[in-house]
This record gives structure tokens, sequence and C-alpha cells, in this order.
């Protein structure tokens, strides 16, 4: 009982590194991405728009994530050394995976919860001819929820002169949180899993294909908004038990 208690502190102190590193890893990718596409875009959007539009890479960050900081770890010898103590390899990749996976997660609780990220990102529709209306002197696109006066100014309308003219499916905020966190999850338990490249590249990639069908067919009203989920949750369903049976296999 005492071996295992001495054991035990040490492996929770390295639980808490590497689910740490992942975290941070995950975090400075995605802050790389919306450089990028801060520099990419056309300009004058607001923090909120440009981070909605890398909120989709949340997942990838994740994956990558996971794997840099468990591959680090097998390249130490660390797992190895785990191994040794009786630790198996689903457990010592749980942390990587929690770490990773954790940042996905957090961005779906904000896609959530934040009206302020916009999901017509995850939703893109082509716009609809004659939106833009001339109203009380000024040119009104209820759609985008903006204002243009006679001379140039640009304002927002209020959220009731906006609302039912967004475009978006019902529950668009919600639906897309949820692939978001379920795609991130997916991804970074396959990353720490023995996963073959050639397996894994091919469901991440699937996925993000029927992902991205999927989203622009509830756009246009082609399917119900909540199919969005169903790629993400079948990688997931994989992922989980793929992770537990090449979890058992030794290193």
């Amino acid at each position: 009982m005492r071996e295992r208690s001495r054991v035990a502190d040490p492996l929770l102190a390295w639980d808490a590194r590497q689910a740490a590193r992942a975290f941070g890893i995950a975090a400075l990718l995605a802050a790389i991405a919306w450089l990028v596409t801060a520099v990419s875009d056309e300009g004058g959007l607001s923090f909120g728009v440009r981070t909605a539009r890398t909120l989709p890479a949340a997942p990838v960050c994740a994956a990558l994530a996971t794997w840099i900081v468990h591959a680090r770890a097998r390249a130490r010898g660390e797992l190895l050394a785990l191994e040794t103590l009786g630790v198996g390899p689903r457990r010592s990749g749980a942390p990587a995976v929690a770490g990773g996976a954790a940042l996905a997660v957090l961005f779906a609780v904000a896609i959530a919860v934040s009206p302020r990220l916009d999901v017509a990102v995850f939703f893109p529709a082509i716009p609809h001819a004659g939106e833009v209306r001339f109203v009380d002197g000024g040119f009104v696109d209820a759609r985008r929820g903006a204002r243009v006066e006679i001379d140039g100014a640009l304002a927002r309308l209020p959220r009731s002169d906006a609302s039912g003219a967004t475009g978006l499916p019902r529950g668009a905020r919600p639906i897309a949180a949820l692939a978001v966190a379920m795609s991130g999850i997916a991804l970074a338990l396959v990353a720490a899993s023995r996963t073959r490249g050639a397996i894994a590249g091919v469901a991440a990639l699937g996925t993000a294909a029927a992902m991205l069908v999927g989203f622009h067919a509830a756009a246009a009203s082609a399917v119900a908004a909540p199919a969005v989920v169903m790629p993400p949750g079948v990688l997931l369903a994989w992922a989980i038990v793929h992770y537990r049976r090449t979890g058992d296999r030794p290193a």
C-alpha cells in the first residue's frame, strides 16, 4: 500500500504537467491561427468575428497538441518507465488527451454562451438578393444586423431589429458548440492512441469533409441542423473504442 502511494504522488504530478503542456501548446496553436486569420482577413472586423473564424480550428489544435506532448513523453522514455511501474499506455496517454481536448471544450463553451462569437462562420450561406433595403434615410441589411447612413456612417441594428433575419438554422449555436467539443475530444483521443497514421488521417479527413458538407447543407436548409453532429459523434465513438483497444497493447 505504501509502495502504491509512493508511485501515485509523482504520477499525479506528471499527469498535471502533461495536461498543462498539452493545453498550453493547444492555446499557442490557436493563438497562431488567430493571428494568421487576422493578417489574412479583409480588415475592419471586430475581435469577436476574428475569433469566431478561428474556432473551427480548435479540434485540430487539440489533436496536434496532444500528439506533440505524447510523442515527447515517448521519445524521452517516460512512457516506458511508467509501464515498468504498471501504468499502461491508456492511462499514461490520458493527461495529454485531457489537456489538448480541454481547449476544444473551452472554445465550445464560449460558442454556446457568448453572443459576440458569430456562428455564421460554421453555416456559410449564399446571400439572398434584395436583402439590403432603404429605410428612413439609410440602407438596412437586417440579415447582417447593420445599417449604413447616407453619409457612410455604419451602425449595428438593435438585436430586436436583427433577430429572425440571421439566416442561421434553428439551434445553430449549441449545434456548433457540440460539434467543436465532440470533434476536439475525438481527435485528441486519436492522436494519443496507436492508430496508424493512414487510418487516423482518413478518419479525420472523412469526418471533416462530412461536417463541411453538413454545415453547408444545414445553412441551405437542405438537412436538419442536428444532422451536423452525426459525423463527429461517429468519430468520437470510434475513437473511444479504438483508444481503449490500442491502449492495452504493450509498448
